[in-house]
């Protein structure tokens, strides 16, 4: 089959003519490209800030979480440590 024939094929299976069928996608095509009406710049801004501050917030506690449960385990184990060798001496 030539494209033609295919496209035409198609056409008649939606049940539109070959040339409605490419005025069809072109409209869909411009209407994806044209500018979003409701778009506000700042307020997405506004968002985008939001989310990255949250998030660096997000990581300060996770990393201030993180290094007191490690530093804990270190003071844990020096403690174990110590009492171990002081039993040992006495």
């Amino acid at each position: 089959m030539e494209p033609d024939t295919i496209d035409h094929h198609d056409a008649q299976q939606n049940g539109m003519a070959a040339g409605e069928q490419d005025d069809h996608f072109d409209a869909q095509i411009d209407d994806f490209m044209a500018p979003n009406q409701d778009y506000n710049e700042e307020e997405e801004e506004r968002k985008y800030f939001r989310r990255k501050r949250l998030a660096v917030v997000k990581n300060v506690v996770s990393a201030s979480l993180g290094s007191s449960l490690t530093y804990g385990v270190y003071l844990g184990e020096l403690q174990s440590l110590g009492r171990g060798r002081g039993s040992m001496v006495a």
